[in-house]
């Protein structure tokens, strides 16, 4: 039997959830129609740059 530690199914389901909240933030942003407009009012604001 294979040995497996707690720690590892603990970051594969982090991996695994921010893999799939970053696909359906995706998702939602691309069908969105919107998606310009935001883009002028994130780019009009200095203060807020996004990082990734």
């Amino acid at each position: 039997m294979p040995q497996i530690w707690p720690m590892n199914w603990i970051t594969l389901f982090a991996y695994f959830l921010m893999c799939f909240s970053l696909f359906v933030v995706s998702i939602h942003f691309l069908n969105t129609p919107e998606v310009s407009t935001l883009a002028k009012k994130t780019s009009s604001r200095p203060q807020l740059h996004w990082k990734w």
